[in-house]
């Protein structure tokens, strides 16, 4: 597997994990489009290829693991985090609102083409899409093609798949992120620790504009954190309307996301809450 693919599947742990830890919704507009991706890294949706809802709105952190947070297909890899930052976090922020599928039973928040998106991985509570993780090491397995991976649940929130590992070099990539001192073997599970320094982080997304924060997740050391002086630095291209400029604050230098404004940010079927 490519260092590019392995960054990919990497990171589908955390999405669904973070949002445990800072009390986010679990279960978004799209189930994988709250992460961003770095230049040598990405989000692969289990199995099913890259997650295109992932590289298109990107947000202040990378939450990223070694997993692939198979479900919502996100977080693969050292993925950023659209939400709330741990810079906001820090600051005391209230709960921000969040992009939610809307539905009226688990048919509803299905994604066709994976195993860990189908209607046994999905409850409809309050009438909004909940994302339940992976099942099972079969459901990996099957989702992945391969043996090689198990369903494990590291952080806070959703388990998620990431790969088989005995020892802590099963799990290291040739990746600033994804090295040994990033990892360890748990439960069986690769487990990815967090970032080790600013220069992993300005490394790994080949720009000045990140730094190493201490994360707030539990099960997560340290993120990678975008730089901003401004909202705007905060936005990547293409991003949708829920993740532009009106959507971010800059706080302390770094970016924290402030939550959609409107049902309308959050397209048909969703809701802004």
């Amino acid at each position: 597997m490519s260092v590019r693919s392995w960054v990919l599947v990497l990171g589908l742990v955390l999405v669904v994990g973070c949002d445990g830890a800072r009390s986010r919704p679990t279960g978004g507009t799209r189930p994988g489009q709250d992460a961003g991706v770095a230049a040598d890294s990405g989000a692969l949706d289990a199995g099913a290829g890259e997650d295109a809802g992932a590289l298109s709105d990107a947000g202040s952190e990378v939450d990223a693991g070694p997993g692939a947070d198979a479900g919502p297909g996100q977080d693969a890899g050292p993925a950023q985090d659209a939400g709330v930052g741990d810079a906001g976090a820090d600051a005391g922020l209230p709960e921000v609102p969040y992009c939610r599928q809307t539905c009226g039973s688990p048919a509803d928040c299905v994604t066709q083409g994976s195993p860990l998106t189908d209607v046994d991985n999905y409850a409809c509570t309050g009438g909004e899409c909940v994302y339940l993780g992976c099942l099972s090491d079969a459901e990996c397995q099957s989702a992945f093609q391969s043996a090689d991976w198990v369903c494990r649940a590291f952080v806070a929130g959703a388990p998620s798949c990431t790969r088989r590992c005995t020892a802590v070099a099963d799990c290291v990539v040739a990746s600033t992120l994804l090295d040994a001192d990033n990892y360890a073997c748990t439960q069986g599970g690769c487990h990815w620790l967090g970032c080790k320094s600013t220069q992993e982080c300005v490394d790994a997304y080949q720009s000045s504009d990140w730094v190493c924060a201490p994360s707030t997740v539990e099960g997560i050391d340290a993120n990678c954190v975008r730089t901003c002086f401004e909202p705007t630095d905060c936005v990547q291209a293409g991003a949708s309307p829920a993740y532009d400029a009106d959507n971010y604050a800059c706080l302390g230098g770094q970016c924290v996301y402030s939550g959609c404004n409107s049902a309308a940010e959050c397209g048909a079927d969703a809701v802004c809450r």
